[in-house]
């Protein structure tokens, strides 16, 4: 009786747990910090694109149980110029030490040795810089931080 009444006491508290959490936001292509979904609730109706939803299972297969332990909504939102989508980088979600990936040349260097490498390799070609969901199958989790892409070749 006693095991029952425990196992009881734990399953009610998972639940309740689990009813506090909420989805992981991601709003075109960018994280939302958990806490600031105040940004969600401002984007206007009539200008989102597209809304899906990942349950928990879904999001976890897909993206890991850091970032999809309690389901993911991806919202795409079109772009007004008249109406801009206000996204402090304080609300961007954010992992590990904070530095974007630094890729060069196609390979993943460490970001502070970036300047003394494009000045011994010549100018850069083409730079791109990126917070997109994309990045994260091929980078890791380090890639919600952004991806920043160095061509000099």
């Amino acid at each position: 009786m006693k095991h029952l009444f425990a196992l009881s006491f734990v399953l009610v508290c998972i639940s309740a747990h689990a009813q506090k959490a909420s989805h992981l936001f991601v709003v075109n292509g960018t994280f939302v910090q958990p806490g600031r979904e105040e940004i969600v609730n401002k984007i206007p109706v009539d200008q989102i694109e597209s809304l899906t939803t990942l349950n928990s299972i879904e999001a976890t297969s897909k993206y890991g149980e850091f970032l999809g332990g309690n389901g993911m909504v991806f919202i795409k939102v079109r772009f007004d110029a008249s109406r801009p989508l206000d996204f402090p980088n304080e609300a961007m979600l954010t992992y590990g030490d904070k530095k974007p990936v630094t890729v060069l040349n196609g390979k993943i260097i460490d970001s502070d040795k970036m300047n003394e490498l494009t000045e011994a390799s010549g100018h850069a070609r083409s730079i791109s810089v990126s917070r997109s969901i994309d990045y994260i199958e091929k980078y890791g989790l380090q890639a919600i931080n952004g991806v920043v892409t160095v061509t000099t070749e």
